[in-house]
């Protein structure tokens, strides 16, 4: 599906010192977060044919704390029944136990950390080549692959359920494509000066992705991220 977020664009971002392609991983990043409660690998196209991953743990540990502004029930005084009747009314207390100036700290080690495995990649520096060469090797040498290359984690590490790609055109125009995994988004963006143009997708057939959930949350955690950097 086509999804412009028109509430600003990389205008507001560069003067927010922020890398345009930095911030909206990190976007996207929080968005499956809100929807899943825990980030996934992810797969970023990059020069020399190489990948990058996002999701970082500075990722994770900032989209937990952005999170934390969930509601709790807690019973107020003014609210409860009388004293006969056991049951109370619960209202919903809205708090944060992280102050707006950690928040951007976080937001800030991630950005850090995003450029500096995007720089690893493009000089060349990446580990997905390195492991795919080391893969390969250990093929011909040994006349199948290292436990290494069998192990669950590594099957893990490399089923990525979130396909991203900056297409960025000075036109009016966007591109798309379907997940890599069954279960999997894919997700491809054109920032614009006002405006980010997104194609999101997933399969119909899977009952967990919605690319119209995933969208939602986009939008809601660019606004978050917006509501930060400038309060």
């Amino acid at each position: 599906m086509l999804y412009r977020f028109n509430h600003y664009g990389k205008t507001f971002i560069k003067k927010a010192q922020v890398s345009p392609d930095a911030y909206i991983q990190l976007a996207l990043q929080l968005a499956y977060f809100k929807l899943y409660g825990h980030l996934v690998s992810t797969y970023e196209s990059a020069q020399l044919e190489d990948l990058c991953w996002s999701a970082s743990t500075e990722a994770l540990e900032w989209a937990k704390a952005m999170c934390q502004d969930e509601g709790a029930n807690v019973p107020l005084e003014s609210d409860r029944e009388d004293e006969g009747d056991k049951k109370e009314d619960m209202r919903k207390v809205k708090f944060s136990i992280y102050s707006k100036d950690h928040l951007r700290e976080l937001f800030r080690c991630a950005v850090a950390r995003q450029t500096e495995v995007m720089v690893q990649n493009i000089l060349g520096h990446g580990i997905d080549i390195h492991l795919l060469g080391l893969r390969e090797a250990s093929k011909e040498q040994l006349g199948s692959f290292h436990e290494l290359f069998t192990d669950d984690s590594y099957k893990i590490a490399n089923c990525f359920l979130l396909s991203t790609s900056q297409v960025a055109c000075t036109t009016d125009s966007f591109m798309g494509y379907g997940p890599v995994t069954p279960r999997g988004y894919g997700c491809s963006y054109n920032p614009r000066p006002n405006e980010i143009v997104f194609c999101v997708s997933a399969f119909y057939s899977c009952e967990d992705t919605s690319a119209s959930r995933y969208a939602k949350s986009l939008q809601e955690s660019l606004d978050m991220m917006k509501d930060l950097l400038e309060t």
